[in-house]
C-alpha cells in the first residue's frame, strides 16, 4: 500500500507574474455578409479573437501587429484593431481550409521588438462544416 500526499494550490484568473494580454474570446463563423449575391463556400470561416489586460501594453497607439501561423489552408484579411474597453485589441482573419485538412492556427500580438499577448492556439476541424 502506497500513501501519497500533495497540495493544490489555486489563484484567480492570473498569476502577478503574468504580464501579456490574454486571449478573453474566439468567435467563429462562416465568411459570409447578409444579402452577399455570391457568398463565398461555407468552408470559408472568419475568426474573431480578442485580447485583453496586460501590463500597460495596451495604450499603444497605432495598435499592434499581429502574426498569425497555421499548419494548412490560407489566411489572409488580418487586421487587427484597439477596442473601446480600456487595454483590449480584436484580432479578425479569413481562413480557407484546404479540403478536408484540420488547420492548427496560432496568434499572438507584438509592438515592434516586444511581445504584448499570450499566444491563441487552436485547431479548426473542416468536417464539421457543411457545405
Amino acid at each position: 500500500q502506497r500513501r501519497y500526499r500533495y497540495r493544490l494550490l489555486m489563484f484567480a484568473d492570473r498569476l502577478e507574474t503574468q504580464t501579456l494580454a490574454q486571449v478573453e474570446r474566439t468567435r467563429i463563423g462562416w465568411d459570409a455578409l447578409p444579402g452577399e449575391s455570391e457568398p463565398p463556400p461555407r468552408s470559408q470561416r472568419r475568426f474573431v479573437v480578442d485580447f485583453a489586460g496586460g501590463d500597460d501594453h495596451a495604450a499603444l497607439e497605432p495598435a499592434p501587429d499581429a502574426v498569425l501561423h497555421t499548419s494548412s489552408g490560407q489566411v489572409s484579411d488580418l487586421v487587427v484593431n484597439t477596442l473601446s474597453a480600456e487595454r483590449s485589441w480584436r484580432a479578425s482573419f479569413r481562413l480557407m481550409p484546404d479540403g478536408r485538412e484540420p488547420a492548427e492556427l496560432r496568434l499572438y500580438l507584438h509592438s515592434g521588438a516586444q511581445r504584448v499577448t499570450e499566444t491563441w492556439s487552436y485547431v479548426w476541424y473542416p468536417d464539421h462544416v457543411q457545405h
